[in-house]
């Protein structure tokens, strides 16, 4: 690099494992670039306003780029248009914003790894093979890429024998996801399946192991090191991959090069993979998880 650039993280939360491994992935390449990092969490989708705070403070600070995970789709797009106007890179990541004045996007589709999830039981279940029930936990209700992984599920699972019989959201975390599995259990005593955000699964892997439930099987629309583990050792079934990891990488070295003025690619994501009981041993999963005992930092001088 011609210089040690100032970047700015800014996440929608921290509070599952799955965005801990996106903060591993930013932190760990702009060490290997040599750039600078401040990192914020607006704590949450709700708060818009708190994010647009950051990114303005982003800017006051200095920083010559901002790695955006949206709090909303549209909310920060005036926020973004000025950050632009004085000349700070904005790369778009995670959730996906509705303007096009932006430098750079790595966004993976979450419709598509949703609809990975429901091929994945509609293959085990066609239509014709016996009705099998399933129940749905979202994740937080309004963010936007949990209204696309939902309907990439539905999509996926449309002629199959396998029947939806509740969307149940809540926040991505593990206390709040724990009501939900619990409730839905009473509810609904005869399900086969739950699949929802890792959070959610996490969850169930607790309530399913103090209750001696071993006929639920459980699917993850992401990947967190708990749910891997849990596939590995056979208490979970599978579980889609978007490789998180990745994505921060590719998020980070894009900035770098439109920084560097370097050739890049304006939009660019990794592809879906899913993981199950039949191929977790081979599969590699660094790209998808920060390592043991890794621990979540928030500014890299």
């Amino acid at each position: 690099m011609s210089r040690k650039w100032p970047i700015c993280v800014l996440l929608a939360h921290t509070g599952s494992e799955y965005w801990v491994s996106y903060t591993y992935g930013v932190v760990d390449e702009a060490k290997r670039q040599n750039a600078s990092l401040t990192i914020f969490s607006a704590g949450g989708y709700a708060n818009v306003p708190g994010q647009i705070r950051q990114l303005e403070d982003c800017v006051t600070r200095g920083s010559k780029a901002i790695i955006l995970v949206a709090t909303s789709p549209a909310g920060l797009n005036p926020a973004i248009s000025e950050a632009r106007r004085k000349g700070v890179v904005i790369v778009d990541v995670g959730n996906g914003v509705t303007t096009d004045d932006i430098d750079a996007r790595v966004l993976v589709s979450y419709r598509r790894a949703g609809f990975v999830t429901g091929r994945f039981l509609a293959d085990k279940h066609p239509a014709g093979s016996g009705k099998v029930q399933m129940l749905y936990l979202a994740g937080p209700p309004g963010a936007a890429y949990i209204e696309r992984l939902r309907q990439g599920v539905y999509t996926g699972l449309a002629g199959s024998d396998v029947e939806v019989v509740k969307d149940l959201y809540a926040a991505s975390n593990k206390a709040a996801q724990l009501k939900l599995v619990e409730d839905g259990l009473l509810a609904y005593p005869n399900i086969k399946y739950i699949v929802g955000v890792a959070a959610g699964i996490e969850a169930a892997l607790d309530v399913l192991r103090e209750r001696g439930r071993k006929d639920i099987l459980l699917i993850s629309t992401l990947p967190t090191p708990t749910v891997w583990d849990a596939v590995a050792t056979g208490q979970a079934l599978g579980l889609v991959t978007d490789s998180v990891v990745t994505q921060a990488r590719m998020a980070i070295d894009l900035a770098l090069r439109i920084l560097e003025k370097k050739p890049f690619v304006k939009d660019i994501a990794p592809d879906l993979l899913m993981i199950s009981v039949d191929n977790v041993k081979s599969a590699d999963r660094s790209p998808s998880l920060f390592p043991p005992g890794w621990k979540i930092v928030f500014n890299l001088d």
